[in-house]
């Protein structure tokens, strides 16, 4: 039987899926709609593991989650089991263990399901490996955690550099997990048994931007965004905010305040630079807010802006600078010499950055660091007008290459193929993993 693979990535399941298919004949399953339409989009067969549920399963679920839910709420109402957490006051309590309720009403059968997917899935579709872009969410947990019980190995090919919280882990729960750096790989080594689990590959997505941009490329990309190629164009990238760290939990509000200090300093430069050219490219999960800044722009007296949702490297292609907060989207643009510039307003607490791993960019790295609306303005002019600027941006990016992408070669999809391949083919060697995981 042809070996099957569960995909849980999102961005870039369409590469690897092709990489995969180049050497041996597989087949994929994804684990969520995203990577599905990704793969339809791709035109690479697919099955969806939401759809081996039958009635009987869901039933099942149901059942079981009810019963555990029961022994759950006995645990919750006893008082042995209040006098554990003391610092919560009783109303308090009462709220934390209603909230707690809530969520295992819901949560309890849709991860039992999910199991019974998982064993569905190995049983009758010969799973071979569960690859993922995290391991901490809840989904991907339960998958790879039913997968190792079975004895199927999953690999965590890293989405996104660490920082902030953003990557809080109790341990590694992969058998193996794919790193872009030596950097990347130490902040993950005190949650590992074993320093080999982590294998630095380089970021897949990233092998575009080993080589320069190819000839035409940017002049397509504009043609398409109605853009002049031979002037100055910014890109203003945004970012999910709530995600830098808990802390910015409590600062929703941060993102867009951001947003719309950057479109004020853009406003500024266009009245002084009226050939410049902006971009605004939203978050790929999502970005609440779109149509007000676009309004926003529009009262400033900026011209209509061009909404990116092209591959990232288009739109770096078409750009002379980045605008962005604290975004491995930056990376991207330093991997390709772009000029970038990071907001970290200071009209916030500090611990929004400076929490958990602290910030992604420092002074040291190749970008310009803006903490204030003026600075925004001046970063973005020197940017594009200061050869001085230029020049120390250029001798800072070596460090920053070794630093966010290891040996960047163009090769990381290789590697990571060629391990993602030993794993389906000699699952056993990575088994053991486990073994010794629950041993300990």
């Amino acid at each position: 039987m042809i070996p099957a693979v569960l995909l849980g990535m999102i961005r870039g399941s369409d590469a690897i899926a092709r990489a995969l298919l180049e050497r041996a004949d597989l087949k994929f399953v994804a684990l969520h709609d995203a990577t599905a339409r990704v793969l339809t989009e791709a035109g690479i067969a697919h099955t969806r593991l939401d759809d081996l549920l039958t009635p009987e399963m869901r039933e099942h679920a149901v059942s079981e989650a009810e019963a555990r839910l029961a022994a759950i709420v006995h645990a919750l109402s006893e008082p042995s089991f209040r006098r554990a957490w003391p610092e919560f006051s009783d109303t308090a309590w009462a709220t934390t263990r209603a909230r707690l309720l809530k969520a295992l009403q819901r949560d309890l059968i849709e991860q039992i399901v999910l199991v019974d997917l998982v064993r569905r899935c190995a049983s009758e579709s010969n799973l071979r490996l569960v690859l993922v872009p995290e391991d901490t969410g809840r989904d991907p947990k339960t998958a790879i955690r039913a997968a190792q019980r079975l004895g199927i190995p999953a690999l965590h090919v890293l989405h996104g550099f660490p920082y902030g919280t953003q990557h809080g882990h109790e341990a590694v729960v992969a058998d193996m997990m794919a790193v872009y750096s030596d950097a990347a790989k130490s902040v993950f080594l005190p949650y590992v048994d074993d320093p080999n689990r982590i294998r630095v590959t380089g970021n897949p997505d990233w092998d575009v931007y080993a080589r320069p941009p190819r000839t035409g490329l940017k002049e397509e990309v504009c043609a398409r965004m109605g853009l002049d190629p031979r002037l100055p164009t910014v890109a203003l990238g945004l970012t999910r905010c709530s995600g830098i760290s808990v802390a910015t939990l409590g600062n929703l509000e941060y993102g867009l305040r951001t947003a719309e200090a950057a479109l004020n300093a853009c406003a500024r430069l266009k009245q002084r630079y009226p050939d410049w050219q902006f971009i605004i490219r939203p978050h790929p999960g999502g970005w609440r807010g779109l149509e007000g800044l676009l309004e926003h722009a529009q009262k400033l007296g900026l011209p209509p802006l061009y909404v990116d949702f092209a591959p990232p490297h288009e739109c770096l292609a078409a750009s002379d600078v980045l605008v962005c907060i604290e975004s491995n989207l930056g990376i991207e643009a330093i991997l390709w010499g772009k000029p970038v510039v990071n907001i970290v307003l200071d009209t916030v607490p500090a611990e929004v950055f400076e929490e958990g791993l602290g910030p992604l960019f420092t002074d040291a790295d190749a970008v310009l660091i803006a903490r204030s609306e003026s600075q925004i303005e001046a970063a973005i002019e020197s940017a594009l007008t200061d050869p001085a600027t230029k020049r120390r941006l250029i001798e800072a990016q070596p460090m920053c290459l070794r630093r966010f992408n290891g040996v960047h070669d163009g090769g990381a999809m290789a590697r990571v193929r060629a391990l993602a391949q030993d794993m389906i083919e000699r699952g056993e060697q990575y088994r053991a993993w486990g073994t010794r995981r629950e041993a300990l």
